[in-house]
């Protein structure tokens, strides 16, 4: 090789634009040469005979200039960046030609934190020449030094890079100028600035000296760069921060995106989400796959897997399945590329920026390669969706056929036909990518030999020139990083394709292995190797790390989450070869990955845990955001779902790592006083991690309950447990056992040698196997304590933890041609069990103003309904009942001892709990009629059309009986003349209920198979014969619901603790309400008026024989207790109602505080898990109450 040329030019700040010698400048350089293994390193000393205040320019040259020269500054010049290729789109990008011309020049310089690596270099036939510096300079005891790794000290400026085409130079620089033009990004360039505080300065006398590392050596192609960025990475090589572990950030940002940006009713994922502080904006920004489809969900499902959330899951398969089913252009063959008003099309976000309008490759080859893996992923776990393959088939099938000559699937699709319409782009290398995927999945090989000629195309066409361009859509066909994510992908599915055992196909694996290898370090020139000093908020201070994020392109030059999504691949090349420089590289990805989102609200200026954009702005030179008060940001406010998935997809792949956590088992001391035997001796459980200490589940109440024994003498023997122990099967299961003992703590000799036994995969759900001989378990099934996975079992402790209201969202901007029509907009009420409701939003009539086209903000409210608690004293058993455009309620009345049933009536609910409200007495104590005492639970219900009310009361002896009364069809319900007289229910036989047990709590159940009453039954009520009470079922005709039309079948007995605490025995106040196909059928055990009074559940299909026991499923754990809502102790004996705004509302009654016994009632809303499952504890302080919205309306008519 030729010896080095260093020359040396100056530019003074005040002085002309134009670079001059040193001696213009009064400066005086002296250059040094040392060999240093592969490299010469040039120590340059510079001094100033007079004070010099400018940028100072060293450059090594080529001995002449080459006009085929190609070069590289990584992250933003490639070769020219396709400088003589036309501009199609208004998408710029900083071209190097020979003629300028914005965005072309003959020369380019930047700040040294433009680029991703320290160096630029330059491709001259065969030799590469390259040179590497400190990206920026500190100041260290006064004095200015070059930063390096390890060295610290306060910032004191940054260096630059450049190129110059047209006299074949590198130049670093000391100072820095963006230009001829500052590149924003596409479509902000801004004219080249004065040098202001840019500038170097020397004062007289003053000396600085720089070391360059610089390289010559011969090459063969333009990948010989990568041997020179090997080097340079290990020179300035810094490591991201360690932020987060893999489990956390997977945990805090899918648990983001599934609870805040989720949008049911268009089965897909918000595009944006803005935190505007008092409620979220979204914008859909609607997309097949990149933005908010396809590229979002399959990563939420791969996290779904490893959290084991089912909720994350069902939302990504209705994502996914909505696509599958409704997106294929049946003209075409191929996916359309958007949905918007559920029409689908091709005219998404990036449609303007196409160069003929079709199908977009990028998309098309994306969306199925993402349901293939989506495919792979379900497969896993047990779920074959044979749909999405046949989809995939269909559309691979299409996209073949435009495969041209060379091996180039096409840019754009034809609509029309599915012909290839444009070329001469990388992106067509996604349906490569999906191809390759497919022939994994299927083994179906036959056009196996095509792939692998396509994929030679590309490498040979792209890859090996270290230029890859025609990625995403909105960039035109300019250099970028995302492009080649996608061969990426290709390259390692085809080697896992070919046979290692086949001698061809062995060889071939080599070279798949070469080519996978030259596509990663491609990716890797654009991936930060150190940490750029940051001085703009919020990324700096977060304490961002840009090291192991990679620049998008050089059109948007941001750094990019999108490269973390190939994390898998990396990890599959170095299955079979050893490369320091991959694996340092795929650690930096992943510790990058783990630190760039919000782990606390706020922490990056906006949103909540978990929120994460797509736009990192390492270099204030590309800032385009700006805070409220207009001072420049260096990030999008904005949780960015797509930008999300990205790191989700390589997180929750091979990359994924979850945390420890360890599972405690233990029973309680009994406490007479606020947690008796029945309570306590269950197994209560707790999850533990280092950082967050023991968190118990379901708020330290039981989880596992020992049923009790029927004697033979039909008594119950009340039954708990003692030294519960935990441990894992062999087939993963975990196991619970414990010592089953008598309430009083004595040994249950039935239970010797033995232990109840419990196994869950979820920790949600638990089947009780019974007992088990105690010589079966493992030895260590009396441990206490469990090592387990965090991830899943934080799934499960939220679960069994209450669930909070968590933010509301409306639309950034609404359509709507009238007051109505924006009236039918709904808020998006959201929840911490992902769930999301909608609300009516009450917008502000002097901010809406419709009248004609035009734009205007729209204020308005959210309102929750809630009441205080309690809101009627000495009242148990409430029911709310609206009738006629009247609400009204009725209950027990303890006031009066229960005597007498009365009856409120009002316009509003609210009205009902008014002081002063009128109490009309309906049914009064009546000797004559034997009504005399326990006048308990009346429930109103329309049977048959008719209104009837259901109730228990006795005669002159204590012993209540089910009644019941029918509304005249004149008559008013507060008038007692407008009720027939009651009547006691009898079996089909005409017989009584009952003769000599007590019936009371009957309530009535409406289902597709049939008409039922429930009831509570007892017999020998304080005697040692005492059965408890129990609920029973039977039919009855609509025509005669007094008579039973078959035998009573017995449904629920209080074996477990909560239902029978100190004696209680009790399973009393049913009430029922069907959804989504279940009925739900709620009751009470415990005491009535103490603080033990609790809810219990159960459910069947509500087209299933509700007569067959086995039809109903029995919740082994109370749904609401004394823990469920502070402030409200023993809450029972409920009802419901659906209010005006089609709320489902409980009403209940519990007492106010540990010792009370009056009864009160309280009413609140019943929330929804988004399985469709009841959450009864849902209080007001944890629900929404009122929270103002606002969103751009567009008028779009009169």
């Amino acid at each position: 090789m030729s010896p080095l040329i260093i020359r040396l030019t100056a530019r003074a700040k005040d002085g002309p634009e134009n670079y001059e010698s040193f001696e213009r400048h009064s400066l005086r350089g002296e250059v040094l040469f040392s060999e240093t293994g592969e490299r010469t390193d040039a120590r340059i000393r510079i001094t100033a005979d007079a004070g010099f205040d400018g940028v100072i320019r060293i450059a090594l040259c080529a001995e002449e200039p080459d006009p085929s020269a190609r070069f590289f500054l990584p992250g933003f010049m490639y070769g020219t960046n396709r400088g003589a290729a036309p501009l199609v789109t208004d998408s710029k990008t900083p071209r190097l030609r020979m003629d300028g011309g914005c965005p072309a020049s003959p020369w380019w310089m930047v700040r040294g934190d433009r680029l991703s690596h320290p160096c630029a270099m330059m491709f001259l036939k065969n030799r590469l020449l390259g040179l590497s510096a400190a990206p920026y300079r500190l100041r260290c005891g006064g004095e200015s030094r070059a930063w390096q790794p390890g060295l610290s000290g306060a910032f004191g400026g940054y260096a630059g890079f450049g190129c110059s085409l047209e006299d074949g130079e590198l130049w670093y620089t000391l100072g820095y100028e963006n230009a001829p033009w500052l590149f924003v990004d596409s479509h902000h360039i801004l004219p080249r600035k004065p040098l202001d505080e840019n500038s170097f300065r020397l004062r007289r006398g003053e000396t600085v000296t720089v070391t360059l590392h610089c390289f010559d050596r011969p090459a063969e192609d333009e990948r010989e760069i990568h041997s020179v960025l090997k080097q340079v990475y290990a020179l300035w090589h810094e490591p991201p921060r360690r932020r987060r572990t893999v489990c956390e950030t997977v945990r805090e940002i899918a648990g983001a995106v599934a609870r805040d940006a989720w949008i049911p009713d268009a089965h897909c994922y918000a595009g944006f989400v803005f935190d505007r502080g008092t409620h979220f904006e979204t914008r859909l920004l609607p997309s097949v796959a990149w933005t908010n489809g396809l590229a979002a969900a399959v990563p939420m499902l791969l996290a779904a897997r490893r959290l084991g959330d089912e909720t994350m899951r069902a939302q990504a398969l209705d994502c996914v399945g909505h696509i599958v089913g409704g997106s294929l252009n049946p003209r075409s063959g191929l996916p359309f590329l958007a949905e918007e008003n559920g029409v689908w099309s091709n005219r998404g976000w990036w449609y303007d920026k196409q160069p003929v309008p079709g199908h977009a490759a990028y998309l098309v080859g994306q969306s199925v390669y993402l349901i293939l893996k989506a495919y792979e992923c379900e497969k896993a776990c047990g779920a074959e969706h044979a749909d999405w393959l046949a989809f995939a088939r269909r559309v691979l099938d299409r996209a073949e056929r435009g495969r041209n000559a060379d091996g180039e699937y096409p840019y754009i699709f034809s609509d029309q036909t599915g012909a290839g319409l444009e070329y001469d782009s990388f992106s067509g290398a996604w349906c490569l990518a999906a191809a390759a995927l497919y022939v994994r999945l299927t083994g179906e090989r036959g056009n196996l030999p095509a792939l692998l000629a396509s994929e030679t195309w590309y490498h040979e066409t792209y890859i090996r020139h270290e230029a890859c361009w025609g990625g995403p859509l909105d960039i035109d066909k300019n250099i970028d990083s995302e492009g080649v994510l996608s061969y990426i992908r290709a390259v390692r599915n085809l080697h896992a394709v070919l046979d290692p055992e086949d001698p061809a196909d062995r060889a071939r694996r080599e070279t798949l292995l070469d080519h996978l290898r030259d596509a990663l370090y491609y990716e890797f020139t654009f991936k930060f190797c150190y940490n750029s000093p940051i001085q703009v908020p919020p990324l700096s201070t977060a304490g961002w790390s840009s090291c192991g994020g990679s620049i998008t392109s050089v059109t948007n030059p941001h750094i990019h989450p999108m490269s973390s999504s190939v994390m898998d691949e990396m990890a599959y090349y170095l299955r079979f070869r050893d490369d320091p420089y991959i694996r340092g590289r795929l650690e930096d990805t992943l510790l990058w990955s783990c630190q760039c989102h919000n782990t606390r609200d706020g922490e990056y200026g906006y949103g909540k845990t978990g929120w994460m954009s797509e736009r990192f702005c390492h270099s204030e030179g590309l800032l385009t955001e700006t805070w409220p008060d207009g001072s420049p940001a260096s990030t999008w406010f904005a949780l960015m779902p797509w930008a999300c998935g990205s790191i989700l997809e390589g997180l929750a792949g091979e990359a994924w790592r979850d945390d420890p956590a360890v599972l405690h088992v233990c029973t309680r001391p009994v406490s007479e006083e606020d947690y008796p035997a029945g309570l306590a001796n269950s197994v209560h459980l707790a999850l533990e991690t280092e950082d967050t200490g023991r968190i118990p589940f379901n708020k330290n109440y039981g989880v596992l309950f020992a049923e009790g024994r029927v004697s033979a003498e039909n008594t119950i023997v009340p039954l708990g447990v003692r030294n519960p122990g935990i441990f894992r099967a062999e087939d993963g299961t975990v196991c619970i056992c414990a010592e089953r003992i008598h309430e009083d703590g004595r040994p249950d000799e039935e239970a010797a040698g033995k232990r109840l036994l419990w196994k869950t995969r979820d920790l949600i759900r638990f089947e009780c196997a019974g007992l088990v001989d105690a010589d079966s378990l493992p030895a260590d099934c009396v441990s206490t304590s469990l090592k387990v996975g965090r991830a899943e079992a934080e799934t499960a402790l939220r679960r069994w933890s209450p669930v909070v209201y968590t933010g509301i969202s409306v639309p950034e901007e609404i359509r709507a041609d009238s007051a109505r029509a924006l009236d039918a907009v709904p808020a998006l009420v959201r929840y911490s069990d992902l769930s999301v409701r909608k609300k009516k939003i009450a917008w502000d009539p002097a901010s809406v103003r419709f009248g004609g086209p035009g734009r205007f903000a729209a204020r308005g409210t959210v309102s929750q309904r809630s009441f205080r608690f309690p809101l009627a004293e000495g009242y148990g058993d409430p029911v709310l009942f609206p009738w006629k455009g009247k609400w009204y309620y009725i209950s027990t009345n303890d006031n009066l001892d229960d005597i007498g049933l009365y009856v409120r009536e009002a316009d509003t609910v609210e009205e009902l709990f008014e002081k002063g409200v009128t109490e009309h007495l309906i049914l009064p104590f009546s000797p004559e009629r034997g009504f005399e005492q326990t006048f308990w639970a009346p429930e109103f219900h329309v049977i048959g059309g008719e209104l009837y009310l259901l109730f228990a009361v006795s005669g002159h002896e204590w012993g209540p009986q089910c009644h019941i009364m029918k509304k005249k069809k004149t008559g008013r319900i507060t008038d007692p003349d407008g009720w027939e007289n009651p009547v006691r229910v009898v079996r089909k036989d005409g017989t009584p209920l009952a003769d000599t047990a007590i019936t009371l709590d009957m309530t009535y159940i409406s289902a597709r198979s049939g008409s039922y009453v429930v009831w509570s039954w007892r017999e020998h009520i304080g005697t040692p014969l005492d059965s408890g009470s129990m609920l029973y079922i039977a039919s009855v005709d609509e025509r005669e619901p007094w008579r039973l039309t078959g035998d009573p079948v017995l449904l629920t007995r209080p074996l477990y603790g909560w239902e029978n605490v100190a004696g209680t025995i009790n399973n009393e106040g049913p009430h029922a309400f069907g959804r989504d196909g279940k009925i739900y059928l709620t009751y009470s055990g415990g005491s009535a008026n103490s603080y033990t009074y609790a809810l219990g559940l159960l459910t069947a299909d509500t087209g299933s024989d509700l007569l067959d026991p086995a039809s109903w499923t029995k919740s082994a754990v109370p749904v609401l207790t004394f823990y469920s809502v502070e402030g409200e102790y023993g809450p029972g004996h409920n009802s419901f109602y659906t209010d005006e705004e089609g709320d489902l509302m409980i009403a209940y009654h519990a007492e106010t505080g540990l010792k009370e016994s009056l009864r009160c009632d309280g009413i609140r809303r019943v929330h929804f898990r988004p399985d469709g499952t009841p959450w009864f504890g849902l209080s007001r302080a944890e629900d929404l109450t009122r929270a103002s919205v606002a969103s751009v309306v567009i008028a779009c008519g009169g």
